[in-house]
């Protein structure tokens, strides 16, 4: 194994235990990832991926990796919504809006599943 992986290695599970030291036992993998996500907010890792002006690829990538998580639960699903919707203003504005395409295309397809629908109604979304 290489130098690198192995502190790859050690760096990751220095972050595992400590999710697990912060997270009761009752916490779910999917309430983590919502969490991280709605911390995130509208400056964070994600929208720079989704709507980055440099890059179609990475928008592409960040929007599918987008679909997978969310297909773990409805309450990761709920989780991406929410932080969508606060992106919205940020996708339509700007220079932002010329690369919002797989922003929006993210946005109905996990808006318009039949699994979300009477959740985000719910919610107001």
């Amino acid at each position: 194994m290489s130098k690198y992986a192995k502190i790859w290695l050690k760096r990751t599970a220095k972050g595992r235990k400590s999710v697990r030291a912060s997270s009761s036992s009752s916490t779910s993998a999917a309430t983590l990832l919502s969490e991280g996500l709605v911390m995130s907010g509208p400056t964070g890792w994600l929208p720079q991926l989704l709507l980055n002006s440099r890059s179609s690829a990475v928008r592409s990538q960040a929007a599918r990796l987008m679909v997978v998580l969310s297909s773990d639960s409805i309450e990761t699903k709920l989780a991406i919504l929410k932080l969508l919707t606060t992106m919205l203003g940020v996708a339509v504005t700007g220079a932002k809006g010329e690369c919002s395409r797989e922003f929006f295309l993210l946005f109905s397809k996990l808006a318009h599943e039949e699994s979300a629908k009477k959740s985000i109604v719910k919610l107001g979304l």
